[in-house]
């Protein structure tokens, strides 16, 4: 069984930061995700991504050189567009279903209304619980259950089944123009980066 959820954590050094969860046969994994000067970085703790964080900020002026160097050319990336997006959506309505639960756990606990759970759940937890496509979450009353504008709740799930090409992924992907990756070893530290270079607009 795989499930997401992606939740939102105090920012370091103006860098917001993001940290998605994948749930596979009993085993979870957690990455830490920010933008640092056009690159993604990637840690698996959050105490590693400020030191990443800090490195890049150190060494910017005096770079080390690159060892290995991949470049991905995509400029034929429609060709299976459609299925990455499509799989994507799906990952993104079970990362919001798993947000359901906390939200409505909150609102329970502390008996506060909707609307003022992210400020709860950021005072008492660090975190903030949102829809990755932009939905929003209501509290229905009548059968004490919170849902989502987007996808429904658990019991009444919903999933658009055309492609959102105004989503913030179909977007992303729809700018790609190249992807790079560059490995470098430097004294006690192995460092890849990930660069993306998007189309001018």
């Amino acid at each position: 069984v795989t499930s997401w959820d992606a939740v939102q954590l105090p920012p370091y050094k103006g860098h917001k930061i993001h940290a998605f969860s994948l749930d596979l046969s009993g085993m979870r994994i957690r990455f830490h995700v920010t933008l640092q000067d056009s690159r993604i970085v990637v840690a698996t703790r959050g105490e590693l991504l400020r030191k990443l964080i800090d490195h890049a900020e150190a060494i910017e002026d005096d770079p080390a050189p690159e060892h290995v160097l991949a470049s991905i050319n995509l400029d034929a990336i429609h060709r299976f567009r459609d299925d990455l997006m499509y799989y994507w959506a799906e990952r993104m309505r079970l990362a919001c279903h798993e947000n359901i639960i906390p939200v409505y756990l909150i609102r329970k606990i502390y008996g506060v209304e909707i609307a003022d759970i992210p400020q709860v759940s950021q005072a008492k937890y660090g975190v903030t619980y949102y829809c990755p496509e932009s939905g929003e979450y209501q509290y229905l009353k009548e059968v004490d259950r919170v849902m989502c504008t987007v996808h429904g709740s658990r019991q009444d799930s919903h999933q658009n089944l055309d492609i959102n090409m105004d989503s913030s992924f179909a977007r992303f992907i729809n700018a790609l123009d190249r992807v790079s990756v560059s490995h470098t070893h430097e004294e006690h530290v192995l460092r890849a980066d990930l660069q993306i270079q998007k189309e001018a607009h």
